[in-house]
């Protein structure tokens, strides 16, 4: 793998120096200084590292960095990945086109029960039968570099109800953020400098993963109701947006598509 020295330049200085360079290198990254175009030179490098098939292009999980990657080792961390049995299930071409049938049987059924509109109905389901894809991004900070996987649902039969769904539920989101969350690690160090740490106190941290797969789906949707409820919506509301959580939500023996 191909990736920037900064990581390995920072390596000895302390974690809060190390934040603040990657900071900055990721502003500068994400709003370079007005620049002339390309010389030709430069025009040519690029053109052939993108025609190069031994490697492929990506940005990291944090910070925006571009990385460039052995295409071997990047398939073989993706199908790694893949294997986990707890998270993924591989379908055969009759089982995928259920798991498409059933959802528009779901939504065929919300509109016949007058829980969405004629226009929700023609929306939710004029969308391609394309499956999401996965990807991964790097986690330059961790070691052996493994791939933070991307599950991608914008071409799925699912992704207009989760459009729909994003303007009910990302305003609870915003209402409703934990006291103890941490934004960044900035923010961490910020909150770490103003605590009294005893000198026989522990400082655990914990990576949770496949911490979304893992969550309870009835539980979230208690949770959901119980929100939607305290923001005063109209239960007719309330009862739609269930609905719809509870189509697109992963069945017995059917993964998310």
């Amino acid at each position: 793998m191909i990736i920037s020295g900064i990581e390995v330049a920072i390596s000895k200085l302390n974690t809060q120096e190390k934040e603040k360079i990657r900071q900055k290198v990721s502003r500068t990254l994400n709003h370079p200084p007005n620049q002339p175009l390309r010389n030709p030179r430069e025009k040519h490098i690029l053109r052939n590292l993108k025609n190069r098939k031994e490697i492929v292009i990506t940005q990291a999980d944090k910070g925006g960095t571009t990385v460039i990657m052995n295409k071997t080792e990047y398939q073989n961390k993706m199908e790694n990945i893949l294997k986990d049995s707890t998270t993924f299930e591989p379908l055969t071409d009759t089982e995928r086109n259920q798991v498409y049938l059933n959802i528009k049987k779901d939504i065929n059924r919300l509109k016949k029960s007058k829980i969405i509109t004629e226009d929700e109905h023609k929306a939710f389901l004029n969308n391609s039968d394309s499956e999401a894809h996965i990807y991964g991004k790097p986690k330059l900070h961790k070691q052996n570099i493994p791939l933070r996987p991307i599950v991608a649902f914008y071409l799925s039969p699912i992704a207009p109800i989760a459009k729909f769904l994003t303007k009910f539920l990302q305003p609870l989101v915003r209402t409703h953020t934990p006291t103890q969350s941490i934004a960044n690690i900035p923010t961490f160090i910020q909150e770490i400098l103003n605590t009294n740490i005893e000198n026989h106190h522990l400082i655990v941290s914990f990576d949770v993963e496949a911490l979304y797969p893992s969550l309870p789906h009835q539980l979230i949707l208690e949770n959901t109701k119980s929100l939607l409820i305290e923001n005063r919506l109209d239960q007719t509301v309330i009862n739609k947006i269930i609905e719809l959580i509870d189509t697109v939500k992963p069945r017995y023996n059917e993964p998310w598509i």
